[in-house]
Order: C-alpha cells, then sequence, then structure tokens
C-alpha cells in the first residue's frame, strides 16, 4: 500500500501550474488516501506558494497567514483581503481577462454561490469534514463539498448598558416596539440590516414592520464594528444589527455594551473553497486544511462562532435555499423596505 500510495504522491507532484488541469486537479481534491497530509505538503512544498483571497477582517486573517507560514515555512502564502463587492470584482475580473492567480478563497455564501454557478469552484473532500454536521456541508452533487462553514458572525441586538438596565433590554422584536425606545434605535442599511429585516418579515410578518416604522429608526450606512461603537458612545441606545463577536471584543475590555440574541439570530457564514483551476492545488487543500484545524482555534480567539458546536439561540442563514438571483432580489427588497420604515442619517 505504501508503494501505491507514494505513486499517487508522484503522480500528483507532476501537476503543471497552468490553467487547464482541472482534470487532475480534481483528482487530488478527492484523494482519500491514508497518506493525504503527507502528499499535500510534499505537493506544496514543490509549488512553492498559496496564493489565498479572503474577506475576513480584522486581525484573524493576519493571524491565520502567520500561523500557517509559522508551521509551514516552505510554502509562502500571499493574501488579498477585500470586502464582499471588491473580492468578487476582483476574482471575476480575472477570470475575464484570463489571468488566473487565485488558489483558494475563504469568504461567505452569496459569492461561494455565485464562484459555483459561474463554474469557478472545484468540489474537494477532506478528513476534517466529519465534523461538521450535514447542513454546514455544502455538498456537490457529484462527490465531496463545495465548502463547509469555517466560521459564523451572530447578528442581534447591541446595546448601551449604562442607557439601558437589564430589565429594559428588548429580549425579541416585539421588545424593539416599546414606546420607549423611539428615536433611540439604530440600524445599518447595509447587507446586515437587510438580512435582519428579511428575518423580521420572516418571524413577524408585514404587519410588525409597519409598527418598526413608528419608532423612527435611524439608518446609517455604516460597518459593524461603526455600529457597534456607536453604540458605545452612547450616541444610540440600541442596535438589532450588531455582530456577537464584534460586540465581545470591547466587552472584554470592559466596554459599556451587551449583545442579546433576538427570536432569530441571522448569521453570517464565511467557508473556505478552491478554484478549480487552482496553479498551486496541493498548497490551496493544505492551506484549506490548516483554516479546518488550527484556523479553527484561531477565529474562536477572535469571538467567531462554530457551526460544529451548539449556542442558546436559534440560527438562521437568509441564504439558504436561494439561488444567487433570488437571494439578490431578496437582498434589495430587504433594502428598499428598511430605507421606507427608517430616517437616513
Amino acid at each position: 500500500m505504501k508503494a501505491l500510495y507514494l505513486t499517487v504522491a508522484l503522480l500528483f507532484l507532476t501537476v503543471s501550474t497552468a490553467w487547464g488541469q482541472s482534470d487532475t486537479i480534481k483528482k487530488l481534491a478527492n484523494y482519500k488516501g491514508a497518506d493525504y497530509h503527507d502528499m499535500l505538503l510534499k505537493g506544496a512544498k514543490q509549488e512553492g506558494k498559496v496564493v489565498w483571497y479572503t474577506s475576513l477582517g480584522g486581525k484573524s486573517y493576519k493571524t491565520i497567514k502567520a500561523e500557517f507560514a509559522k508551521k509551514y515555512p516552505d510554502v509562502k502564502i500571499e493574501v488579498y483581503r477585500a470586502g464582499s463587492r471588491d473580492l468578487s470584482s476582483k476574482i471575476l475580473g480575472e477570470h475575464r481577462a484570463g489571468k488566473y492567480l487565485v488558489d483558494a478563497t475563504e469568504t461567505t455564501p452569496g459569492l461561494m454561490m455565485l464562484f459555483r454557478e459561474k463554474g469557478l469552484l472545484m468540489p474537494y473532500t477532506s478528513p476534517e469534514h466529519k465534523r461538521w454536521p450535514d447542513e454546514h456541508q455544502i455538498k456537490a452533487k457529484s462527490g465531496g463539498v463545495w465548502w463547509v462553514t469555517d466560521r459564523e458572525s451572530f447578528i442581534g441586538l447591541g446595546y448601551n448598558t449604562k442607557k439601558l438596565s437589564k430589565d429594559q433590554v428588548p429580549k425579541s422584536f416585539e421588545d424593539l416596539l416599546n414606546p420607549a425606545l423611539k428615536g433611540k434605535l439604530m440600524m445599518s442599511i447595509t447587507s446586515t440590516g437587510d438580512r435582519v429585516l428579511g428575518t423580521m418579515l420572516k418571524v413577524k410578518g408585514n404587519e410588525y414592520v409597519e409598527k418598526l416604522k413608528k419608532q423612527q429608526l435611524k439608518l446609517l450606512k455604516i460597518s459593524g464594528t461603526a455600529t457597534r461603537d456607536l453604540i458605545i458612545s452612547g450616541e444610540f441606545v440600541a442596535s438589532p444589527t450588531v455582530f456577537r463577536n464584534h460586540a465581545l471584543v470591547k466587552i472584554h475590555e470592559g466596554a459599556p455594551l451587551g449583545w442579546e440574541p433576538m427570536d432569530e439570530v441571522p448569521t453570517n457564514a464565511g467557508g473556505s473553497a478552491l478554484f478549480a483551476n487552482a496553479p498551486h492545488p496541493h498548497a490551496a487543500l493544505l492551506l484549506i486544511n490548516f483554516i479546518l484545524t488550527d484556523g479553527q482555534k484561531i477565529l474562536q480567539k477572535f469571538h467567531y462562532g462554530m457551526a460544529w458546536k451548539d449556542y442558546p439561540f436559534k440560527r438562521v442563514y437568509p441564504e439558504r435555499g436561494m439561488t444567487v438571483k433570488q437571494y439578490n432580489q431578496s437582498l434589495k427588497k430587504w433594502n428598499k423596505l428598511l430605507r421606507s420604515i427608517g430616517r437616513k442619517g
């Protein structure tokens, strides 16, 4: 058997880094030999580097890069980090121009769905997948997975603990209608706010949204961390568009901030995927497996949720079951409705 594994490994080591080798990469992506990790490492050392595009923010992706480089010093890791919109433009633009540079990506399902529909991704298998529940393995009909959920960000109510006592803190969408909160709430009019409103519609219906309009919501087109910081400063009492991981960072620093899940918690998921004609496929899979092992510990240090863990609230994923077109249409509908019930700041 050792001779067989060596033969297979040597076959993979002959893979050209040029595009157009998707058939060979497919065999690599579906390899299940006992020497899986050793085979990837040997191939990655020959390839010499991996190019990783990600929408992970803050210090999390920098720490993953640093720890990967420390563990695998013979494999140079090159990283491009951007928000979802810029990441999409870069990858699709490179594809149209015939500049195929990227090996692997870690980003959100909306982008993953787009890349999959464009034929840019390659499903793969990994011995690490056994830890993930089936609903967090986005499986390909031909076998393997397109990606698994390797991190989660939970959206709920961030509130200023100096402005609201514990008994005043809203525990549900219905509690947000408290007259005492009129003019004191804000929501982000990014996709975060859109997803929250979509969840409110699902749970409470159109009648609830009309009632929410009377609360004179302030609408701001700002990031998740900026939303959190406005709550900490006391400019607004609370917002249902605050990420739990963003909140926990400041809570642990002693900021006057609390976080509360609502009826259902819209969840931003992230996953890692292999590109169909990755120039450095062994290194790409080595990095993806690193994210599914050591990377999970790193992401937890930055307060990301883990798909394979249980939490005391109901997680929902608004994009699930939709095509890219359907999801984009839903986001536009939710955004239009959100803008109609609040006042822009």
